[in-house]
């Protein structure tokens, strides 16, 4: 079940709360009682004895608006009883690697936003950013992790021509006792529109090399780091072209057209 109460404080701001409750089930791979070599030193097991969990998120948001600002405050709370989490064991020399529910994982997040209009719609400018704070309990391990991330645009548009930018420091994920990276990245366009037609280009991580992403895992037995490198993803530009045909639009304003034509000639009917 979810519940979500909003209550206006002004005519420009307002909070809202919402709060949500639901049952999560293992996945049919993981039931399975099945072994899967990884490679020499690892095995993957299923475990049939997996059993659903609850999860139970709770979040408070403000937004208010003046003049040319916009922002907001944003509070979020996630907690998962007995969630079924990775657990890895040493066997024969070997290490098992299988899911099992383990005591509890909870995140609080907390972000900030705001956006700036100073010029109308001739320049956009916007902000987000914000802490992430885990907190992952295991059978046999316990974990916590906090990570700060961010988000900002900015949109100039004057007639036919836009400018924008975008840079991201991506939230990252800890979950068991993995941390995932999420992507972080900056683009930089513009575009021209004349009529329906659009003609646009961009460059992608401009200021960097490479881009690199990956895994790190915090297991006691057998922790591993995994990097993604991808060259092809940094100082790359890219061109489109795009033209909107609107067939719909056209067709539905030739119909009307057609049915408020005036076919009432304005003489009376002199039939008996």
């Amino acid at each position: 079940p979810t519940i979500s109460l909003k209550y206006n404080l002004t005519d420009k701001s307002s909070i809202k709360y919402t709060a949500n409750l639901y049952s999560s089930s293992p996945s049919l791979s993981d039931l399975e009682n099945v072994e899967q070599i990884v490679d020499s030193m690892q095995i993957r097991r299923g475990n049939s004895q997996l059993k659903p969990y609850m999860v139970y998120a709770h979040s408070l948001n403000y937004e208010m608006s003046k003049g040319i600002f916009n922002g907001g405050v944003y509070v979020g709370h996630r907690y998962s009883d007995n969630p079924i989490m990775e657990s890895t064991t040493l066997e024969n020399g070997k290490f098992v690697r299988s899911m099992e529910n383990q005591k509890s994982w909870q995140r609080l997040n907390t972000e900030v936003s705001i956006s700036v209009k100073p010029f109308k719609d001739l320049l956009t400018m916007k902000f987000s950013g914000g802490m992430a704070h885990f907190d992952s309990r295991g059978l046999n391990y316990h974990h916590t992790y906090t990570n700060w991330y961010y988000n900002g645009t900015l949109n100039a548009t004057y007639k036919d021509w836009s400018l924008y930018g975008n840079i991201k420091k991506g939230r990252n994920n800890f979950y068991g006792e993995t941390m995932s990276r999420n992507e972080n990245f900056h683009v930089i366009g513009m575009n021209y529109r004349h009529k329906s037609l659009t003609l646009g280009m961009m460059t992608l991580n401009p200021f960097t090399k490479t881009w690199k992403g990956g895994d790190d895992n915090y297991n006691a037995l057998a922790p591993s780091k995994e990097r993604i490198y991808i060259g092809n993803l940094s100082r790359m530009m890219v061109f489109s072209v795009s033209y909107n045909f609107n067939f719909g639009r056209k067709f539905s304003s030739v119909e009307k057209r057609l049915n408020n034509e005036d076919k009432d000639s304005g003489v009376l009917d002199a039939g008996k």
